[in-house]
């Protein structure tokens, strides 16, 4: 089962390919990188390889690795040697790279809320109209997982109730159940 991380991190890559279908996009996991780190191959990586990428996924990077500090120091130059998108996910709450920390609490932009919403309804076969999907994009959440909750609730309500979605009654919703908790 996919976890909202890697379903994110799949949206974004599947986004990019939808733009250019001749991009070449590459998904490892964090482990086969600390792997290559601990058999010394780093210098041995191949970074003209990762350069033809558009895009790469580095799959369940964790600070709590045996070679934390190393690793870090391998993660940051392959982001600074890397050309291509990179992207991460991680079940810590942030990501150090050098003297930076990434936040990973929640999705931080309407953009990315809508990337989630179009990549979540497809997959579900849900239909939200485009003014929905616009009105849902601009509320807070805090994680692909309450987006995808949300969605279930107003789904399955509007099916129960025999009553079709519109964007003022999901914005009613949203507030209510802000207004609950």
């Amino acid at each position: 089962m996919l976890t909202g991380k890697t379903l994110l991190a799949c949206s974004i890559l599947n986004e990019i390919e939808a733009k250019n279908p001749k991009s070449a996009v590459f998904i490892i996991p964090f482990e086969k990188i600390a792997k290559i780190l601990e058999e010394n191959k780093e210098k041995g990586f191949n970074f003209e390889f990762w350069n033809q990428q558009s895009a790469i996924l580095i799959e369940d990077y964790t600070g709590k690795h045996k070679k934390t500090q190393e690793l870090v120091l391998f993660i940051s130059k392959i982001v600074q040697k890397t050309k291509s998108k990179i992207i991460l996910t991680s079940l810590d709450d942030e990501i150090v790279l050098e003297s930076e920390k990434i936040k990973l609490i929640h999705p931080s932009s309407c953009e990315e809320i809508k990337m989630i919403i179009k990549n979540f309804i497809s997959e579900q076969n849900i239909e939200l109209t485009a003014g929905i999907i616009e009105d849902l994009s601009e509320c807070q959440f805090n994680s692909v997982r309450e987006i995808e909750n949300f969605i279930i609730f107003i789904t399955v309500e509007s099916r129960i109730d025999n009553k079709t979605l519109n964007a003022l009654s999901v914005k009613e919703k949203y507030d209510k159940i802000i207004k609950e908790i």
